[in-house]
Parts: structure tokens; C-alpha cells; sequence
């Protein structure tokens, strides 16, 4: 139900939720040999409120959708989760007949089960995902509790009520809730304590006990023997992995009478515990260099430490204790206290694992048998109370005594000796998870343990101080993945007979995961072997995933193995014939040369000149890729932030196609699939954005083969239009043949960006090609020092001329003279010799040194040195996906003498870890660059780019072929492949004005953001190509580089990249010598909104600069329409309360169906702002897509569409407002800059932001695939675009049908017959 439909708004209903006085105790599980209805009423209500109630403390709606976990959901899928399970459990036992809602139950049913904990985040967790509201939420979780209590007020009852009743998924959907009120407290513990306010009944414990906590002493436990397993006449509920029977023999041990304290945890992490390698299992060293701790999470210190949150809340740090003189303090559930030194610590199984060999060779985690034999050996029989602890024990820290952790000696001990066995935190335990002897799985809850028996998942046992219901029961068997957070904590044991192998479940398991393969599980009690490990997982699905028995199943059904390279499901027709090779041998058999041709003069090319120029391009991309020595390679994510290798090995291809396809040099596609699967990369917002789910290891990407047969096809498609399609010279922007040419140059950027891709796949990966040639390490002539040069004060004229003969993109042109105060700058590129005292001097730790951003950017990346350096200290990879725990850094035993000098360092060129080539300029992003800067000295800054253009000294401006260097035979730089690498700074001569690598070697890092110049205009076969980058965001790079070819290295060429993103790109000193006369630097002056983010401020990171004279508006007009106050405006003017918006249009549209019997299956709202049209056609057709390129209107839609109503400023507007028929629940909203492939098979498409596109002619002419072959299109224009007019852009495709003026130039067309 929406809120319009029941009146109430999400703030309303959160003020209501948050004034409710919430009781926070637990009832005891119900006997079910006897319980009443209303005693199960009243333990399934006290479940529900208690989940409820955990959730109050949330201040506001907005921080249910952020993710505490980088691994977990938003909170608002817990919180509608609990509730579906019930639905999805009482319709599966027969006790409902029809659903609630199924949307929701199909939304809420699953949530992240990650593999690691550098698994990609799932595409949910990110900001433009739309959940429903939390009114939305909160209402079905009230008809929800309605249908369960009359379900148990109604439904047949016998008892006793046993796994095979009916009843048993009541309970289960209880138990469930249960559990979840536990895991969502943990979430909640890392929301951002400000977001939170403790709920009025919340009780912590105290800090410290009324007696001292003594010396942690051992209490010896003699040899004796366990029974494992709850009776399946038990009478309470119980999971399925708690059910069957295991005696084992325990031998003699003995294990630490407290749990471990945070006092006792101080002394290893005061130690270097986090930095030790030799404490940690492999796994768990692995999950160090990835996580990067310093202390257990809980604890919060004054140092910004690196957070688990995640999505928008990846910068967060709990660790800001600044001000309290202490330098721990302790994250309790709502709030931030001084640490409790007695109570124990908070930790996974890797920090508890590598605190025990910390404290000696000999000391582990108890097994899950000794844990049960420390509680008493409690005897194992089917009375209600055998679950239940006796007086003695009963008096725990479980079902929320307390709102905390106590002091381990808080409460008394059992009769061994021991202090809380029972609750208090969770023990984490040696133990795999598995089934007992007898294990079955519940018809109901098929998947609950069985995925879990796969060796990545440790026994918890005990219970913690939230534990609930049976989840705190004596038989309770909870598990978890060893880097998952719990409230767990441990306590050491040792064994007393070496001769005796402890009795621990650890076993091999071959359980294949899809994008991991198979995980190893290693032994990680010392003395034990692999022999001694238990038998198999007893989950018989892992069992027939076995490698021996898949091949037998294969061989067996299909009569012989099948090559992968040929299995997969073809995407692009029959492929090619490749007897004997796989696809990889194949690409490797081409000749390849490394080397570039000039550009083309488009004056005067032949069709020949072109065809070589295309050719040269299409080899060098696809040579780079032959170093990969294995097909898996090509899906694996170099970089966190982009997708894997085979999308940039097609999307070169498929872009030939689109651009062609839409400048009318050909009629077909060559496959749409791939040209959608192709089409768009990732374009992240910021360093710590969500992985896009398309980098996650079970998208299936095509296999390579598919990919080689669809270049060979676009290979001989271009190749056919340059050879018979028409060519008139020269060729201009306005010349189809532009189009050629865009994918030519686009092609030359990717072979770039790929490289610096591909160089930070492992080594190991990569085969050097045989014609790579990388240069000198050194020059013949010594590199001197880096001397500053003096330019006198001048004036530069930027932008290139519409006529040059030369592709160049939208960005290059128009016309910018700037007069250039005295500066002087470096000489050299900053070498990798000069940086390193940056390095060593401790630069990446030292806060001042760094922008805000900067900052950010190295509390979350935890750099220690370039990107490209590589050391021996394992330091953490920027690579994503499976590769996340990968590190470049393992140069053991690789050290490299210059001198008598010996150095940790060695240097990453592209496919091959070679000596550190101190003479090389350093690769860095603008970040390092910038804080290199400030460690300098404050007077010390990086170019503009009119002052690196007039350090250049070229020849004045004219429209001659030769007036770029990169056009001239006699012009020697590093560029173009001229080596595989960089070169020494003076390798090649200096220009006349005495700088060097001004073209080549490195792209130069500028302080100017990347902007239009003057009289810029998009194109429209690339609208989107420069204007969404004119944001603030992107800072440019200028002169080029190594791999640099085409137009990249022409003297026009103006790129940009995000401030964090990584090319292979350096850096010169410059300062101003005339501070009085100002630094012509140029930023933007943009407040874009992004969906899910908000505006990010652009500061001046330019000393002395006047800001307004440095800043200028975005040159994009389409962030000049998402402007906030015309944003305001806008929709206060379309549905301000006396504004019945939309209502001609509308109803023409409605017209319109009615009289050409259109079909009404979907729509699109081209230009949808924020949704009101959206929702009135929301009621005429099965589903709407409202699509915007302004991220603020976007935000007002969804606004609108979860809430009813939108904040603007300090405005509300209400669905209210418009009085015709709305629909709501079968929209959709996305923020699009462009059409992409996806969009296909519309029955209408409303367009409606014509007038405020950069170029509406390629919008226009993209139209004839998006309309279904019956469907219409309608346009709402100004009178500029008349039916003249837009018959120029779509008579090609469309017809027209009707005209009418309603408000503005609405015309009706329709795609004409074949």
C-alpha cells in the first residue's frame, strides 16, 4: 500500500515508531508439548516488537538505507526481512494460502552471503538501488504481524507440535527473527554513533565488577567424553544442524577461566599483533592486508582509522576520539563509552586465532566438543528444562540482562571452574561447521546450514548477551565465516597430552564457488595433519559438486569432455572453426607489432591511408592482450573499480558499431547483445564506490572465443565501409565518416587505459610479448639536479581550430586566450629517486601534506608507496573482485643493490617486475602528486594547463597538418610505443625553452578541472563523451605518454581523469613568481547531484588563489539545469499545490492510445523530471521508465514515489497535487546521460527534454530502436522544433501521425512499414 493510499507519511510513522517505549527483555522459548496460543502469541509478539524496538534508535529514515557492513545489505532489508519469512515459511507448510506481498517477499527472501571479505559488494547496496519506503516497510510488517497472530489464533492445533507439524514454520519464522535481532544489533553497532539515540529502557552493564578481575589462570579438564546432538523429541524448536548424534572422546586440557579481555587483548595489538605476519593464518593475513586493522573494531582510537561501512558510508570512521585524553574508548551498541578494560573483547576468528599463537606456539581456541565439556557435560535427555540452564548457571549475561557485555568475573562461575560458557560474547571456536552423524535438512528451510558445511565457516558456541530464544539454548550450534563480526570474543586453551590429537572437525572440501574456484582449508592447529582431519562435509550437495564426480557426470551424459572455449552458450552466431586451439593460442598467433602510425590528414587521406590507420589501431589492442597467459585472466578485475579485462577486449569493438550505426554508414547491428553487454563501463564517483555487480565472479561474461569471432566480424564490417562507403574530403565533424574515426581514437585511449589495467594483474599472469621493448633503466648521461626553469609572464591560446585536419573530440575545440603570470617550474619530470624521500619521510602518513580528499583517499587505500613501486611488506593491491587479497608487494629475497645502497624497492613496469629505475618519473595520481607538492613547501604546486601549454613552446596556432608535433617525422619523443616504458627524465632532449617531457614518457598531473572551453558543443554521435566529466570531479593531464597514440598525443589533446584514478601519468614542480598577479588556474564551478551521494564540494586547492576569479560554470548545460535553485524552481512551478501539472499533455497522450489503439505495455518519459508524468502514465500502462540526466530531479521522483511527497529546499510538493489517476508501484527511475542499448521495445516514449539536451540530434536519431515496430512516439517541444524540423532528424525512421499545441509543439509519429 502506498502512503497516498493510507495517508501517512515515513516521518510520521518513524516519530510514532521512536516515541513507542519499547521493553527490552526476552521471553523463554514456549514447551512444545504444552504451550497455549496464547503463550505462543505472546512469544512470537515479544520477538517482533524486541526487532522493532532494536531499530528505534535510529534517528532518521535516510540511515536505514546506509550499509554499517561493506558486506552486508542497508539496514531497511533486515527490517523488511524478518517479516517475509514468515509468509514465505507458513505458505510453504500450508498454513496460508495467498501472499502478502510478493514483491517484497521476493525483495526481502535473500540477502548476502559473501564468500570473503573482499567479496564485490552486491548492486542493492549502493545509493540509486530503490527500496521501498520505510512507511512502506513498516506497513507490511504490520499486516504481517496481523496474519500470524490469526494464524495462531486460528490455524489447527495439536500437540505436540514436532519438525513435522505445520506449527514448526511459525517457529521458525520466530527463531529466525530471533537470530536476526542479534545480527542487526552488530550492523547497527557500526552505524555512525550520531545517527543513533539510545532508547529510554536500553541498560548497559557496568564497566567494572564489584570484584576485581584477577589473573586469567587455567583450569585444567580432565579426560572424559561428550554426547553431541539434541534429541529430536526435544520440546523446543531447533535448526537442523543442531539435530543427530556424536559421542567424542575429549582428552585431557585446559583452557583460560575468563574469557580474554580487552586488557589482556591491549598488550598484543601494543605488541604489533596487527603488523606480524607470523601470528596470522594465511587466510587471515590475507584478510590484515585487505582490512587493514589496528585494533580490534570496537575499540575507537583518535587515529581516522579505516572503517568496515560501506557504500556512502565507506569514509566513515568510528575512530575520531579526539578530546577524551584517552586513547581508547569502546563502541557499545548506541553510543561511545570509556573502554572497559574487564569486559571481554570484541573479535573474529582470524584477530582470536593470532592472539593464541601470539601468546605461544602451544596455545589454540578450544573445539566444540571441549566447550561443551567445560559447561558440565550437562547429560542429554528430552525434559523441557534439559535445554535450560540449572539456578547455578542460569544466572548469565543472555536475553538482554544487560544491554552489553559485562566483566568476565561479573557473574559466577559453573561447577569447572569456568566463567561465562553461557553468554556474555559468542566463543569462537577451531571447529568447521558441519552436520552431526544423522544430519537432515528441514523441507522448509532447505539451504539454512547445508551451504554452510563448505570449511569457510567456524563454530560459535555459548551465546553472547543479545541471544534470544533458542539461540540461546544448550544446544545452540551457530556459525559464522572467519572474518565475520559477532558479538564473540575467546578464550585460550592448550592441550596437556601433545600425543593426543585434539578433538577438532576440520576437513577438506572441494566445493566449487563460481568467479573463486575452490578454496583451500588449511589446518590451523599446529601438529595436526591432514590425515587427522574429520570425515567429509555432510551436506550431500558438495558431494556431487566433487571434481571426480562432475567428470564422470559430464563424460558419462555427454560421451566426452567439451573444450570451454566452445561450451558456452553462443552470443554472436556459429563461431569459427578452431581445430585444436583454444581462443587465447589464436590471438597469440597474430603477428604483432608494436609500434603507431601517425595520424591520418583528413584532408587528404585515401581510403588506403585510413584502412591502415584502422588496422594498426585493431592490432595494437588486441597485441597488449597476448601477455595474458590464460583465458580465466581476461575475468579478473585488475582494478576494484572497473570491470574485468574481456569488457574492455569488446567494448572497442562495439563501439564501432553504435557510432557507425548512428552516422548512418550501416543499416544492422552485428549483435545486440554484446553492443548492450559492451556498451557502458563503470565511471565510479569516488575511490570506496560499490563494485559494479558486473565485476563479481558469477556474471556470465561471454567466453573469449565469442569475444574473438565478434572482433573478426567488426574487424571486416569497418573494413568494408572504408572500402565502398562514400568519401567526400575533407572529412569534418559534420561528415559521417567522423564516426570512423571516433572509434578509432577511442580504440587508442582504451589500448592505454588497458595497459594500465593489465599492469596490475599479477606478474605471474603475464608472459612478456617477444617484440615488447622496454627502455634503458638508465641514461647515458647522468640525471642531474632538478633545477627550476623561469617562464616569463605571456599569453596562450588554447582550443583547437574546427578546421584542422585532424580527429580531435568534442572538448578540443572552441577558444580560450589566457594571460599566464611569471612561474617557474621543474625541469624534469619528479623522478622515482626524488619521491622516494617523500616516501621515507613518512608522506603517506602525515595528514597535513594531504588535500581533504587526499585524505580520505589514503584512509581507505592505505598506500605506503606508488602504486607501481613494489616492496617486501605485502602491501594491499588496488586489484577487486577475486584478486582482492592480492598484493605486488612479495619482493622477498629480490633486493636490489644501486651502489653500496641496498633498496626494498623494485619497480612494476607492464609485464614485468623489473629493478627500481630511480631516473624514471614517478607514477602517481594527482593526490600523491599534490601532497609531494605540499611537502615541498607551501609556494609549491603542480601546472595549470595554460602554463604547461606555453612551457611547450610550440609553433603558433594554424590549421597545417605539421603545427602538431605528432604529425612531423622529425619530432623525438616518448610516445607512440617508442618504448614499452618510461624513459629517464633526460633521455630524450630538451625542448627550446629547456624543459624535457613536455610530449611523452608521462601524462603531467594539472590543478585545473576539466571544463569546455568557450563556444563548446557536444557531438552528437558522443553527447556524453566530455560534458558529464565538466562536474569539478575531474582534474586534467596534459603532454601524454609512453603508450599515448593518435590523438592522445597531439598538442590539442585535453583528458581527464578522477583525482584517485591511476594512469600511467607523473608530475613537474611549478611555483608562481608573481603571487600578486594571481595563477591562472581553472576550476569548475559545479553543484551536480549524484543519486546516492549528494553534492561534493569542490575546494580551491591552490594557495592564494581569488576564487572568483578561478572558478567558472560547468560548460555541460545539463548541470546548469540540475542547478538547485532552478531544480526549486522547476518543480515548484509543475507542482506547486494550485498546479494541476501535466493535465493537456497527459491527456493527449491518453488520447492519443485511445484513438490509434496503441498497445500499453510499457513507456518511457524521456526528460522525466521529477516523475509526475511518469505516475499518471504509471496508470495507463503495465510499466514506466522515467529516465533524467539531472541527478536532483531523479531524487525528487523517488522522493515522491516512496514517500508521496518531496523535500525542495525548504518546500514540500505531494503526489496530492495532481488529480488525475496516479499509479506509483510500476515505475521505475533512472539517471541516464545517454540512450543506451538496453532501452529497446517501448509502446510509447514520451520525450520531453529536447531543449534541455547539449545535443539533441543524436537523441533524435537514436530513437528508431528504442519504439517498439507498432509502438508511437510523442515529442513536447518549444516551437523551434517543428515537423519540419524534426523530419530532418527522424523522417529517415518515423512518419507522422498527428500535430497539435496544446501547451507546446506536441507531435505524434509512428516507425514506418519495411
Amino acid at each position: 500500500m502506498s502512503e497516498k493510499e493510507n495517508g501517512v507519511s515515513s516521518t510520521a510513522l518513524l516519530e510514532a515508531f521512536r516515541a513507542k517505549e519499547y521493553v527490552f527483555s526476552s521471553l523463554a522459548p514456549p514447551n512444545l508439548n504444552l504451550f497455549t496460543r496464547k503463550e505462543m502469541r505472546s512469544y512470537f509478539e515479544n520477538a517482533y516488537d524486541l526487532d522493532e524496538g532494536l531499530f528505534s534508535a535510529i534517528k532518521d529514515e535516510k540511515y536505514f538505507y546506509m550499509c554499517p557492513d561493506r558486506l552486508r545489505l542497508p539496514l531497511i532489508f533486515y527490517f523488511g526481512h524478518t517479516a517475509t519469512l514468515y509468509v514465505n515459511k507458513l505458505l510453504l507448510a500450508g498454513l496460508i494460502k495467498e501472499r502478502v506481498n510478493r514483491s517484497f517477499e521476493k525483495m526481502f527472501e535473500t540477502g548476502v552471503d559473501e564468500m570473503s571479505w573482499d567479496d564485490t559488494e552486491n548492486y542493492r547496496m549502493g545509493g540509486s538501488y530503490q527500496w521501498p519506503s520505510l512507511s512502506e516497510v513498516m506497513e507490511y510488517r504490520n499486516r504481517v504481524r496481523e496474519l500470524v497472530i490469526e494464524v495462531i489464533e486460528n490455524a489447527p492445533l495439536t500437540l505436540p507440535v514436532t519438525m513435522d507439524h505445520p506449527w514448526w514454520s511459525l517457529l521458525m519464522g520466530i527463531e529466525h527473527q530471533r537470530i536476526h535481532i542479534e545480527t542487526s544489533s552488530v550492523l547497527i553497532r557500526q552505524l555512525p554513533v550520531d545517527y543513533l539515540e539510545c532508547p529510554t529502557n536500553w541498560k548497559y552493564a557496568p564497566i567494572n565488577s564489584p570484584t576485581p578481575v584477577g589473573p586469567n589462570a587455567f583450569i585444567k579438564v580432565n579426560e572424559g567424553e561428550i554426547t553431541l546432538g539434541k534429541p529430536t523429541d526435544f520440546p523446543t524448536y531447533g535448526w537442523d544442524n543442531e539435530y543427530g548424534t556424536k559421542t567424542t572422546k575429549v582428552p585431557a586440557f585446559e583452557a583460560t577461566q575468563y574469557l580474554i579481555t580487552n586488557k589482556e587483548f591491549f598488550d598484543f595489538v601494543a605488541d604489533g599483533g596487527y603488523s606480524t605476519k607470523k601470528y596470522w593464518t594465511d587466510e587471515g593475513w590475507q584478510w590484515v592486508q585487505f582490512r587493514q586493522p589496528k585494533h580490534p573494531l570496537f575499540w575507537v582510537c583518535t587515529d581516522g582509522c579505516k572503517s568496515n561501512c560501506g557504500s556512502t558510508l565507506s569514509d566513515y570512521s568510528h575512530c575520531n576520539n579526539e578530546g577524551h585524553g584517552q586513547k581508547y574508548r569502546y563502541r557499545a551498541l548506541y553510543d561511545v563509552i570509556d573502554m572497559p578494560w574487564d569486559w571481554p573483547v570484541d573479535v573474529n576468528y582470524h584477530e582470536a586465532k593470532a592472539y593464541c599463537r601470539w601468546k605461544g606456539a602451544e596455545f589454540r581456541l578450544p573445539t566444540e566438543a571441549e566447550h561443551q565439556i567445560m559447561r558440565g557435560n550437562k547429560p542429554r535427555y528430552s525434559k523441557f528444562d534439559g535445554a535450560i540452564l540449572s539456578s547455578e548457571e542460569s544466572e548469565t549475561n543472555t536475553n538482554l540482562a544487560y544491554g552489553s557485555s559485562t566483566p568476565v568475573n561479573f557473574y559466577k562461575p559453573n561447577s569447572n571452574g569456568f566463567y561465562d560458557v553461557s553468554g556474555n560474547v559468542w566463543e569462537c571456536t577451531e571447529d568447521q561447521f558441519d552436520g552431526l552423524p544423522g544430519f537432515k535438512t528441514h523441507y522448509l528451510y532447505d539451504d539454512y546450514s547445508g551451504p554452510s558445511f563448505d570449511g569457510r565457516h567456524n563454530i560459535l558456541l555459548g551465546s553472547s548477551w543479545i541471544s534470544i530464544g533458542s539461540y540461546s539454548s544448550w544446544f545452540t550450534r551457530s556459525a559464522f565465516r572467519r572474518h565475520f563480526y559477532q558479538h564473540s570474543g575467546f578464550r585460550v586453551a592448550r592441550s596437556l597430552s601433545q600425543s593426543s590429537v585434539p578433538p577438532v572437525r576440520q576437513y577438506k572440501m572441494t566445493g566449487f564457488v563460481l568467479g573463486l574456484g575452490i578454496t583451500d582449508n588449511f589446518v590451523t592447529i599446529d601438529g595436526i595433519s591432514e590425515k587427522e582431519l574429520s570425515a567429509p562435509s555432510l551436506n550431500d550437495q558438495f558431494a556431487y559438486d566433487a571434481v571426480e564426480t562432475c567428470k564422470d557426470y559430464v563424460v558419462n551424459k555427454m560421451g566426452k569432455l567439451i573444450d570451454q572455449s566452445t561450451s558456452n552458450r553462443s552470443l554472436c552466431g556459429p563461431a569459427r572453426a578452431m581445430p585444436g586451439k583454444t581462443a587465447l593460442e589464436l590471438l597469440k598467433e597474430k603477428k604483432h607489432v608494436f609500434t603507431s602510425l601517425r595520424p591520418p590528414n583528413l584532408s587528404s587521406c585515401t581510403r588506403k591511408d585510413v584502412r591502415e590507420y584502422f588496422e594498426n589501431t585493431y592490432d595494437l589492442d588486441e597485441a597488449i592482450f597476448t601477455a595474458l597467459k590464460d583465458e580465466k585472466y581476461f575475468y579478473m578485475c585488475p582494478d576494484r573499480l572497473r570491470l574485468p579485462l574481456i569488457f574492455y577486449f569488446a567494448h572497442t569493438a562495439t563501439l564501432y558499431v553504435n557510432k557507425l550505426l548512428l552516422a548512418g554508414l550501416i543499416k544492422e547491428r552485428v549483435n545486440r547483445g554484446f553492443e548492450t553487454m559492451f556498451e557502458t563501463g563503470v565511471d565510479e564517483m569516488s575511490w570506496d564506490d560499490t563494485e559494479n555487480y558486473r565485476m563479481g565472479g558469477s556474471y556470465q561474461w561471454p567466453s573469449l572465443s565469442e569475444v574473438m569471432e565478434y572482433r573478426s566480424r567488426v574487424r571486416e564490417l569497418v573494413i568494408e565501409v572504408i572500402e565502398n562507403a562514400p568519401l567526400t574530403l575533407p572529412i569534418t565533424m559534420d561528415h559521417p565518416w567522423w564516426s570512423i574515426f571516433m572509434g578509432l581514437e577511442h580504440e587508442r585511449i582504451h589500448i592505454e587505459t588497458s595497459s594500465v589495467l593489465i599492469r596490475q594483474l599479477p606478474v605471474d599472469y603475464l608472459e612478456c610479448p617477444t617484440n615488447w621493448k622496454y627502455a634503458p633503466i638508465n641514461s647515458p648521461t647522468p640525471v642531474g639536479p632538478n633545477a627550476f626553469i623561469k617562464v616569463n609572464e605571456g599569453e596562450i591560446t588554447l582550443g583547437k581550430p574546427t578546421d584542422f585536419p585532424t580527429y580531435g573530440w568534442d572538448n578540443e575545440y572552441g577558444t580560450k586566450t589566457i594571460k599566464v603570470p611569471a612561474f617557474e617550474a621543474t625541469q624534469y619530470l619528479i623522478t622515482n629517486k626524488e619521491f622516494l624521500d617523500f616516501v621515507a619521510d613518512g608522506g603517506y602518513s602525515t595528514k597535513k601534506y594531504w588535500t581533504d580528499e587526499g585524505w580520505q583517499w589514503v584512509q581507505f587505500r592505505q598506500p605506503r608507496h606508488p602504486l607501481f613501486w613494489v616492496c617486501t611488506d605485502e602491501c594491499k593491491s588496488n586489484c577487486g573482485s577475486i584478486l582482492s587479497d592480492y598484493s605486488h608487494c612479495n619482493n622477498e629475497s629480490n633486493g636490489v643493490t644501486n651502489g653500496s645502497t641496498h633498496s626494498k624497492y623494485k619497480y612494476r613496469a607492464l609485464y614485468d617486475v623489473i629493478d627500481m629505475p630511480w631516473d624514471w618519473p614517478v607514477d602517481v595520481n594527482y593526490h600523491e602528486a599534490k601532497a609531494y607538492c605540499r611537502w615541498k613547501g607551501a609556494e609549491f604546486r603542480l601546472p595549470t594547463e595554460a602554463e604547461h601549454q606555453i612551457m611547450r613552446g610550440d609553433d603558433p596556432l594554424s590549421s597545417k597538418y605539421s603545427c602538431d608535433p605528432i604529425n612531423r617525422k622529425d619530432f623525438h619523443c616518448n610516445f607512440n610505443f617508442a618504448y614499452g616504458s618510461s624513459t629517464p627524465v633526460n633521455f630524450y632532449p630538451a625542448n627550446s625553452k629547456g624543459f624535457y617531457d613536455l610530449y611523452g614518457n608521462v601524462w603531467e598531473c594539472t590543478e585545473d578541472h576539466f571544463n569546455g572551453f568557450p563556444g563548446y558543443e557536444s557531438h552528437y554521435l558522443y553527447d556524453d563523451f566530455s560534458s558529464p566529466c565538466f562536474d569539478g570531479r575531474h582534474n586534467m593531464i596534459q603532454g601524454g605518454s609512453w603508450a599515448s597514440t593518435g590523438d592522445l598525443c597531439s598538442r590539442f589533446a585535453r583528458y581527464a581523469f578522477r583525482r584517485h584514478f591511476y594512469q600511467h601519468m607523473g608530475f613537474r614542480l611549478v611555483r608562481s613568481l608573481s603571487p600578486s598577479f594571481g595563477t591562472p588556474v581553472k576550476l569548475c564551478d559545479c553543484s551536480a547531484f549524484v543519486l546516492g551521494l549528494g553534492v561534493h564540494s569542490n575546494p580551491v586547492t591552490v594557495e592564494g588563489v581569488d576564487e572568483t576569479a578561478c572558478f567558472s560554470p560547468s560548460t555541460n548545460k545539463q548541470y546548469v539545469y540540475d542547478d538547485e535553485d532552478l531544480c526549486h524552481d522547476c518543480i515548484l512551478n509543475k507542482m506547486g499545490k494550485d498546479v494541476d501539472y501535466g493535465q493537456p499533455l497527459v491527456k493527449y497522450v491518453k488520447e492519443i492510445l485511445g484513438s490509434l489503439g496503441a498497445e500499453t505495455g510499457s513507456a518511457m518519459v524521456a526528460g522525466c523530471g521529477p516523475g509526475y508524468t511518469s505516475f499518471q502514465l504509471g496508470a495507463m500502462f503495465d510499466s514506466v521508465l522515467g529516465m533524467e540526466f539531472g541527478g536532483r530531479l531523479v531524487d525528487a521522483a523517488i522522493q515522491l514515489q516512496n514517500n508521496g511527497e518531496a523535500v525542495i529546499g525548504d518546500d514540500t510538493v505531494a503526489l496530492s497535487c495532481i488529480s488525475s489517476p496516479l499509479r506509483t508501484d510500476n515505475v521505475t527511475f533512472k539517471q541516464l546521460t545517454w540512450f543506451p542499448n538496453e532501452l529497446e521495445g517501448f509502446d510509447l516514449v514520451l520525450f520531453e527534454f529536447l531543449d534541455r539536451l547539449n545535443e539533441p540530434k543524436g537523441w533524435l536519431r537514436k530513437l528508431w530502436e528504442i519504439v517498439n515496430k507498432k509502438g508511437i512516439l510523442i515529442i513536447s517541444a518549444s516551437d523551434m522544433w517543428t515537423v519540419p524540423v524534426l523530419k530532418q532528424y527522424i523522417g529517415e525512421w518515423f512518419e507522422l501521425v498527428h500535430e497539435s499545441n496544446v501547451d507546446k509543439i506536441i507531435s505524434t509519429w509512428r516507425l514506418k512499414e519495411d
